[in-house]
């Protein structure tokens, strides 16, 4: 499938994913009660859709390219935080993707908030998303920790 904008990527997984919970998983002993499918900062990287899928029973990285490999095939790609390996998954509603794990089971997270602020850390880890601004060597050796006007 193709998504013309992230918003329209998110909306369909977390309804293809709440959907799952509702028919698959039901009774499944895995489910974090105080969690719900969420999908988090999804991006265009290198011409694939790239984001992190929070549900009561996982929290993965999910990656959206247009060429198909083989369902349960394993695909390393390289990101700016290093190699990741993925898993190519089909859902009928999203299509062919590919899935790597982060948390399963996600008894580690106490509420919604904090998966999702782990997953906004590990997606900014993931493609090096730095929210503290860059300093030069030289203002480094000065002393200068913050950029001034």
């Amino acid at each position: 499938m193709n998504w013309s904008d992230a918003h329209s990527l998110m909306l369909d997984l977390e309804s293809c994913f709440k959907r799952i919970q509702r028919e698959r998983m039901q009774d499944v002993p895995i489910l974090n009660p105080k969690l719900q499918v969420k999908a988090i900062d999804f991006l265009m990287f290198q011409q694939a859709w790239l984001g992190i899928l929070i549900t009561p029973w996982f929290m993965n990285i999910l990656y959206f390219r247009d060429d198909e490999q083989g369902l349960g095939s394993k695909i390393t790609h390289t990101f700016p935080a290093g190699q990741i390996e993925f898993i190519v998954a089909f859902e009928e509603a999203l299509g062919f993707y590919q899935s790597c794990s982060l948390y399963s089971p996600m008894f580690a997270f106490a509420d919604q908030l904090s998966a999702e602020q782990t997953a906004i850390a590990a997606m900014r880890e993931l493609v090096q998303i730095s929210s503290t601004p860059e300093i030069s060597r030289r203002d480094l050796l000065r002393g200068r920790f913050s950029k001034r006007p």
